[in-house]
C-alpha cells in the first residue's frame, strides 16, 4: 500500500478502472488525479487534511457530501459526472480557498440560471466551467436571489427612508429555489465477510482434539 510514503504530495491514479477511494487515509497529498475512472462515492476524502486540487473528470460522481470536510481544497474538476442538482454546491461552501470549480457535461449546467445559482453559493470562485468570474457576475447573482445584501434589499431600504408613507412596488421578484434540500451521499456499512466453514471446521477439530488430549492427560 501507499501508507508507507509519508512525504506523497501528488498522486496520479487515472485510467484505472478504481470504483473506491481507499487505502489513502493520512497522507499528505495535495493533488489527488483520479480522471478517467469509476468512482460513484467521494468517501474517505476527509482523511486527507491537505488536499488542494482533485481531479475526477469523467466517473460517476452525483452527490458532494463526501467533500464538505476538505477545507483546503482550491481546484475542483468534476468534468462529465453525474451532478444533477445545484444544491450540491452548499456541501463547497465552507471551502474558503476554492476558486476553480469544473461542472461542464454534467446534468446541472442544463439547469435554468445554472452560474447565477452556483456563485450565490460559491462567491469565492474565480473560475466556472473554465470561464472567468467577474465581480460584476457575483452581484448580478446575489441581486438575483434577492437576499439581505442583494441591490433589491438596499433600494427598499434606501425608499422607505426618504418615502416612508408610499408603497414600494417590487418590479423584480427575487429568484426562489425550486430544489429541495441537497442529498446527502451514505457512507455504506460495508459487512464483515462471513467465516468460511473450512476455516470452521478447522477450529472446531482443534478444541475437540485439544478436550481429548487433556482428557488423556487427566486420566494419566
Amino acid at each position: 500500500g501507499l501508507e508507507s510514503c509519508k512525504h506523497l504530495k501528488v498522486l496520479t491514479l487515472s485510467n484505472n478502472f478504481i470504483s473506491h477511494i481507499k487505502g489513502l487515509d493520512g497522507l499528505p497529498i495535495s493533488t489527488l488525479n483520479l480522471a478517467n475512472n469509476q468512482v460513484e462515492h467521494l468517501y474517505n476524502l476527509d482523511k486527507l487534511p491537505q488536499l488542494q486540487d482533485l481531479v475526477l473528470n469523467n466517473n460517476r460522481v452525483r452527490l458532494l457530501s463526501g467533500l464538505r470536510s476538505c477545507a483546503q481544497m482550491c481546484l475542483l474538476d468534476l468534468a462529465h459526472n453525474r451532478v444533477r442538482h445545484v444544491r450540491q454546491m452548499e456541501f463547497l461552501k465552507d471551502m474558503k480557498h476554492l476558486h476553480t470549480l469544473i461542472l461542464v457535461n454534467n446534468p446541472v449546467v442544463q439547469l435554468p440560471f445554472f452560474r447565477l445559482r452556483v456563485l450565490v453559493r460559491l462567491q469565492r470562485l474565480t473560475v466556472l466551467n473554465t470561464m472567468g468570474v467577474s465581480p460584476e457576475e457575483k452581484i448580478k447573482a446575489v441581486n438575483f436571489h434577492g437576499g439581505p445584501e442583494s441591490e433589491h434589499k438596499n433600494r427598499e431600504a434606501v425608499f422607505r427612508k426618504h418615502f416612508p408613507d408610499d408603497n414600494f412596488v417590487n418590479t423584480l421578484d427575487p429568484f426562489v429555489e425550486p430544489e429541495p434540500e441537497p442529498e446527502v451521499d451514505m457512507v455504506p456499512e460495508f459487512p464483515e465477510p462471513p467465516v468460511p466453514h473450512e476455516f470452521i471446521s478447522l477450529v472446531t477439530k482443534s478444541v475437540l482434539d485439544s478436550a481429548a488430549l487433556q482428557a488423556v492427560s487427566g486420566k494419566a
